[in-house]
């Protein structure tokens, strides 16, 4: 499993995906069934983009791999998210393959106009992803479902990277107070050895002065 978690698996599913519904919605009839195959991919595609990012963090939580490779990866699910739903949202504005009545529509213009750029699509793809809703540009029939499940994902991706982010700021901050502690305790501890040495010391040279005077005692009596 964490073979498919990896930078192949990610991109496979992307294209695996891309390449399923391209096919599909050139011989499924148009209407329902099309609708339908395109709302069932975009389930899969988003389950298993949910399953990869899950996977990056738990590798970051038991330490396999390195950290920023993990942080990278992630980061590339996200942007193969959006460039996904991106992409959706701009072949049903222009493509005669696709619902004529399901396209993001740019109400910022009268009459309004369909969306035909990738540029304008991936625009819509961020806001809708992060739950801002301009309102500039509005979806369409089946797009509906879409731009909900893509907020949906985004709802959950945004609470857990958020959580996954504090984690690790505690996590960060807690090691910097044990090393600082630990630096502490070792100072106190040689600290408490030199005292305990010189203690030793000052015992023996007193010992010595009185062996000394002892000495000099017997050589006067014996005198």
């Amino acid at each position: 499993m964490y073979k498919f978690a990896s930078a192949f698996g990610l991109f496979a599913s992307f294209f695996l995906f891309g390449g399923a519904w391209m096919g599909l919605i050139s011989i499924i009839p148009q209407g329902i069934p099309r609708d339908a195959a395109t709302c069932g991919l975009g389930l899969l595609f988003s389950g298993t983009f949910l399953y990869l990012l899950l996977s990056r963090l738990r590798n970051l939580y038991a330490g396999r791999g390195r950290f920023w490779a993990e942080a990278a990866m992630a980061a590339a699910n996200l942007a193969l998210l959006l460039a996904a739903f991106a992409t959706i949202y701009k072949i049903y504005g222009t493509s005669a393959e696709t619902d004529s009545a399901s396209y993001i529509a740019n109400s910022t213009t009268t009459p309004e106009t369909k969306v035909t750029t990738f540029g304008d699509a991936l625009y819509f793809s961020v806001v809708t992803f992060t739950t801002l809703g301009y309102g500039d540009l509005q979806p369409r029939g089946v797009l509906r479902f879409m731009a909900c499940l893509e907020t949906f994902v985004g709802y959950l991706v945004l609470g857990i990277l958020a959580s996954a982010v504090a984690d690790l700021v505690q996590e960060w901050a807690r090691a910097t107070v044990d090393e600082d502690d630990s630096g502490v305790h070792t100072g106190l501890v040689g600290n408490q050895k030199d005292d305990e040495q010189s203690g030793g010391d000052s015992s023996n040279e007193e010992a010595d002065g009185d062996g000394r005077d002892d000495n000099d005692a017997r050589s006067g009596r014996g005198s």
